[in-house]
């Protein structure tokens, strides 16, 4: 009789660690399916900006070619005032798109800006547009063309922020961009 008893007692302990564990292994599985489906997500939406880039890219290039056609000729060694203070005021990617870029780049990486500020590396505004094509993994050429500017002043740029970033500790621009990922 006590045999039995134990025996009942043994049958439903093991009757509830099989249900128990059953129930892990599907949240576990329900769980691998969520993150999947949340990393598809993720690479819709990296796409978009990627698409969006592209796009203002586009848009850029077509208004640096109406502003040339436009522009009249003068001698090239003799540019005017109007002509200096008009380039300098040119932004080929202006606040408006930058802003509405960041945000986008924000909704897909919404940690990266803040730990930027949390690093502790006062960056500036062109430091932190590297930074983000960077995160991207555009190549020079393609930073240069998104942000209006030469590709020798994309290299100088991230040359300026290697030096910066090695003087707190950071070997390279992309070990700084590992701790803004992770």
């Amino acid at each position: 009789m006590i045999a039995l008893g134990i025996l009942a007692v043994l049958l439903a302990v093991a009757f509830f660690v099989y249900r128990y564990f059953s129930r892990m292994r599907f949240k576990e599985r329900h769980l691998e399916m969520e993150l999947r489906n949340t990393q598809k997500i993720i690479d819709i939406k990296e796409q978009e900006l990627k698409t969006y880039i592209i796009d203002l890219s586009r848009k850029n290039a077509i208004i640096s070619g109406l502003q040339e056609e436009t522009q009249p000729q003068t001698e090239p060694d003799e540019p005017t005032e109007d002509e200096i203070s008009a380039l300098l005021e040119q932004k080929i990617l202006t606040d408006d798109d930058w802003e509405q870029f960041r945000s986008r780049f924000r909704a897909i990486y919404p940690g990266f800006f803040s730990r930027i500020r949390e690093s502790g590396v006062t960056l500036t505004e062109a430091e932190t547009r590297i930074l983000v094509l960077m995160r991207l993994e555009l190549n020079g050429p393609d930073m240069a063309g998104i942000l209006g500017i030469s590709p020798q002043s994309v290299r100088v740029c991230k040359m300026r922020l290697k030096k910066k970033l090695n003087a707190v500790g950071y070997e390279t621009v992309e070990a700084f961009l590992e701790y803004l990922i992770g």
